[in-house]
């Protein structure tokens, strides 16, 4: 997803054959950088449309969903900053994300590109969510990611300021949930099934995000293979319940949080077969509506 999201950043080096993705300050042409930047000031965001090499599952999706009468949302995914500017160095293995010059530039590049997807899901349907994966947040507060609260933060909303339609995030691991709610964005997304249980132990910070109108996507289907093999549909749900059942202990009440609340797969499914993704699909669905059906919730 890192070369998907920077194929076309202004100085990206995408070498096939050493399979790396850099950037090196020598191919930042200041010709095509000045282009750039005018692009991003006057948000021309045709200039900044995907190329179908990249997005095919994406053009799949919106040609799939284009005349379906029963959407009631359209969601889409970027990578988040902090993940792609840890993941991408210069030619020194140094990530951009410390480099000031490429931060700007990379930053208001991802911008764009979440706009320009917002922009082409709300022609397919006019409700959207975009949801920005920071895998790399599980590193937040340790020895390897030398930011602070505030930086992250800063990081992140220079990305999502603006953009029209719901806004998300997303942790496939452990992180500090109060920081992830701090970004301010309409959905929180988790892999419940590996780690929902430390959501309770920010109870104030779900108690503030629910009453601003936040809504959980708990990834309670897990995507990776070997465990979804292991688990029934029923252990899945009783897993979830028993999660949201720790919340419920510090106060949350249970019909607001379900309410507000989604439920998906654990990550990305792309690692899975197409039928084994396909029965994930169905077992996260086959869960939603159970939920609907025991606690009387509208359809």
């Amino acid at each position: 997803m890192y070369v998907q999201y920077a194929y076309d950043l202004p100085g990206i080096v995408l070498d096939d054959v050493q399979e790396q993705v850099y950037v090196d300050a020598d191919r930042l042409d200041p010709t095509g950088l000045e282009e750039f930047l005018l692009n991003v000031e006057n948000e021309e965001l045709d200039y900044f449309a995907y190329e179908q090499e990249y997005f095919a599952g994406f053009f799949e999706m919106l040609r799939l969903v284009k005349d379906n009468k029963n959407l009631k949302m359209l969601k889409g995914q970027v990578t988040g900053p902090l993940s792609l500017g840890l993941k991408i160095t210069d030619k020194e293995k140094q990530a951009i994300v410390y480099d000031e010059t490429f931060t700007d530039i990379y930053v208001k590049y991802l911008r764009m590109e979440a706009m320009w997807q917002q922009k082409a899901l709300a022609e397919v349907f006019p409700e959207t969510l975009v949801v920005f994966d920071e895998p790399y947040m599980n590193m937040f507060g340790s020895a390897f990611l030398s930011m602070g609260e505030e930086e992250v933060l800063d990081l992140i909303a220079r990305v999502t300021d603006g953009i029209p339609g719901l806004l998300g995030i997303h942790c496939c691991g452990n992180t500090d949930w109060g920081v992830m709610i701090e970004t301010g964005v309409d959905v929180l997304s988790l892999d419940a099934y590996a780690v929902g249980e430390v959501l309770a132990l920010y109870p104030d910070d779900v108690r503030g995000f629910l009453d601003k109108g936040g809504i959980i996507a708990w990834g309670i289907v897990p995507s990776i293979a070997d465990d979804f093999s292991q688990e029934t549909k029923e252990q899945l749900l009783d897993k979830l319940e028993k999660t949201m059942g720790l919340l419920t202990k510090k106060g949350i009440e249970l019909d607001a949080m379900l309410k507000q609340s989604l439920i998906s797969p654990s990550c990305g499914l792309g690692g899975m077969s197409v039928a084994m993704a396909e029965d994930a699909l169905e077992v996260t669905k086959w869960i939603s509506d159970s939920l609907r059906k025991k606690y009387d919730l509208e359809v």
